[in-house]
């Protein structure tokens, strides 16, 4: 298939093989040598790619442990859940550890922390190639993310 310029100026010039993906693992690739991503193929077959960082504190997402019952990863460096569907927050497993704090101090507030969540990365698929979407460092916490981490901080 012939890819216009436009296209190649709004995706990574490295494709991947939908072909090689394995099912109900993390997949990583880096692409353009340099962007790190990882990618789920669902049981359903849907296709969810992020970064691979974790945005709590850069854990490297391509060593996580994915649960294929959940349909979640567990960041290697402080066990943050996410969802492999959405890249929603699910658990921060400190949460328990912390949990009779709660009552020993007025000033722990959990429902006061920050949400982390994986951002979902763009694709597209043609044919066998899957075309990941250039833009913003994908790797970098959203705005949302970066005020409730300040809040967080400020507190």
């Amino acid at each position: 298939m012939p890819v216009d310029f436009e296209f190649r100026e709004n995706f990574y010039y490295d494709a991947i093989a939908l072909s090689s993906l394995k099912p109900n693992i993390l997949n990583h690739y880096v692409l353009d040598s340099q962007h790190g991503f990882i990618i789920v193929l669902g049981p359903d077959s849907r296709l969810s790619i992020f970064p691979d960082t974790c945005p709590h504190m850069g854990g490297p997402l391509n060593e996580a442990k994915f649960c294929q019952k959940s349909q979640t990863l567990s960041c290697p460096w402080h066990g943050y859940r996410f969802s492999a569907n959405n890249g929603q927050w699910v658990e921060n497993p400190n949460d328990q550890i912390f949990a009779g704090l709660k009552n020993l101090y007025s000033s722990y507030k959990p429902s006061l922390r920050p949400q982390y969540h994986l951002r979902a990365v763009p694709y597209e698929v043609h044919g066998d190639q899957i075309f990941v979407r250039r833009g913003q460092d994908w790797n970098t916490p959203s705005k949302s993310q970066k005020n409730k981490t300040r809040l967080w901080l400020s507190l």
